[in-house]
């Protein structure tokens, strides 16, 4: 059944968010610049820093990447993108906060997804996370399933059961092997194999082409310098970058990126050494791409470098958009919170791994063993009656994955340790997944009529992270 949710692309340059309700999709009026400045002793971010912007104050240029940054201070940051999240979700109703849908990239993980859920836990919102590159997908399949579409274009998507999807964004170049399988209506979104690529983001290019252009900036300059040159690629205005050395260091520049963003596109379809080139459509999206050279010279290097023809490639940007005249105010930056929304709406995520756990005693012998599976439900329990001793046991989890139709044991070990009572049981269960974690929990029962929590249970919990997740959404 599906249920109101928002999806919200917390993005380095924009944060977007776009509601999904009873069918229908509430897009925003506006992006939220993902900036900030300190303006005396006050904070000032996205909308309320754009205008700002002529204030010599130094602007922070791509928060959301700063969490990766060890001499970054979270507390500010946490603070910059909790007051992002709140101007993107002013536009759409208030209930709709109760289920909220973050997109990161695929390299982040549990502790990134931790920081941002310390963010905006004062916003009153429910979270949960999404790979930046799925959402994209999904809302692009959504659009082309649902929507008039280029015909061409539709049986392209309808028909892709394989997509190599390219995000790329102000700060990270996020590829995803996706393999998709649509059966009754719902489609499951399966990882292959997927890389995030930093440095060659549309906030590093627009930043070395200004720094090669206009040498020894300040260094507050230089950011806002940056930020306006991707504002004019995205908008497609020249003024002062429509220079000659601007225009040849920007073409100097984005050679270099284009170069390296098709190789990694060729050694991750290499690596998962069962798909050809030509097998995949090959989906690309982002900012940079609402620049016209940046978008040939991505699309020029993939053929090159893929040995593939222009009917392979799909550039997903605001030509793509600019044909759903029945969706108003959609904009190609509100893809990835719309498929955000839609996941939020009916999706959910399923660990790509099994769970083998084994209760030992304090000698290390092993008493028996279960196998947690994630059911649909999202709730598989398991229940498992030890010889009781009256002694400590320890809890020994591993992940086991599905190589080849071969069970693989992993290397990703942890260990909890519960002290089991005397006719008690004990209770195992995969409590939630998401983007780069799962988290089991075993708990000890007095009674067991049904296998339920109990007042007196004990519960631990063990985090576990997860390599690869898959993800299905019902359209």
């Amino acid at each position: 059944m599906s249920r109101s949710a928002v999806g919200i692309d917390l993005g380095t340059f924009h944060t977007v968010a776009v509601e999904a309700s009873l069918g229908k999709l509430n897009f925003p009026l506006r992006s939220v610049p993902s900036i900030a400045m300190e303006v005396g002793k006050t904070l000032i971010v996205g909308v309320d820093a754009l205008r700002q912007l002529d204030l010599p104050q130094p602007l922070m240029l791509a928060p959301k990447m700063k969490l990766r940054d060890p001499d970054s201070r979270t507390d500010q940051v946490q603070i910059v993108l909790r007051k992002l999240v709140d101007q993107s979700l002013q536009d759409l109703s208030p209930q709709s906060r109760r289920n909220v849908v973050l997109t990161v990239p695929p390299g982040w993980g549990r502790t990134e997804c931790e920081v941002i859920t310390a963010a905006v836990s004062l916003l009153d919102i429910e979270t949960t996370f999404l790979h930046e590159p799925i959402a994209v997908l999904t809302a692009v399949r959504a659009l082309a399933l649902r929507e008039e579409c280029d015909p061409i274009v539709a049986g392209q998507l309808s028909a892709a059961r394989r997509v190599l999807v390219c995000d790329w964004g102000a700060g990270t170049v996020d590829i995803a092997l996706v393999e998709i399988n649509a059966a009754k209506g719902r489609l499951e979104f399966r990882c292959v194999g997927e890389v995030t690529r930093i440095g060659h983001g549309g906030t590093d290019i627009a930043l070395d082409v200004v720094r090669s252009v206009e040498p020894g900036l300040a260094s507050n300059q230089l950011d806002k310098l940056a930020y306006q040159l991707q504002t004019a690629w995205q908008q497609k205005i020249g003024g002062p970058f429509a220079s000659e050395t601007y225009v040849r260091a920007t073409a100097i520049r984005r050679g270099v990126a284009s170069k390296a963003i098709a190789e990694s596109m060729v050694n991750l379809v290499r690596k998962s050494e069962c798909y050809e080139p030509r097998d995949l459509l090959m989906m690309l999206y982002g900012g940079p791409l609402e620049s016209a050279e940046l978008k040939q010279s991505l699309i020029s290097e993939i053929q090159s470098a893929m040995g593939i023809d222009g009917d392979s490639v799909l550039a997903v940007d605001s030509h793509f958009v600019a044909q759903f005249v029945s969706l108003p105010n959609i904009r190609r930056d509100c893809l990835v919170a719309m498929g955000a929304s839609l996941f939020g709406q009916s999706g959910e995520s399923l660990p790509e791994f099994e769970y083998v756990v084994t209760l030992k005693d304090s000698f290390g012998k092993p008493a028996s063993e279960v196998r947690l599976i994630r059911g649909k439900n999202l709730h598989g329990v398991q229940v498992v009656s030890p010889p009781f001793t009256g002694v400590d046991y320890f809890v020994d989890v591993s992940q086991v994955s599905n190589s080849g139709g071969t069970r693989r044991e992993t290397s990703i070990r942890g260990e909890l340790k519960l002290h089991v009572r005397k006719g008690a049981v004990v209770l195992y269960k995969i409590a939630e997944a998401g983007v780069g974690f799962a988290r089991i929990e075993a708990c000890e029962a007095q009674d067991l009529p049904a296998p339920e929590l109990f007042s007196d249970s004990r519960v631990e919990s063990l985090l576990m992270p997860e390599k690869s997740t898959r993800f299905t959404v019902d359209l």
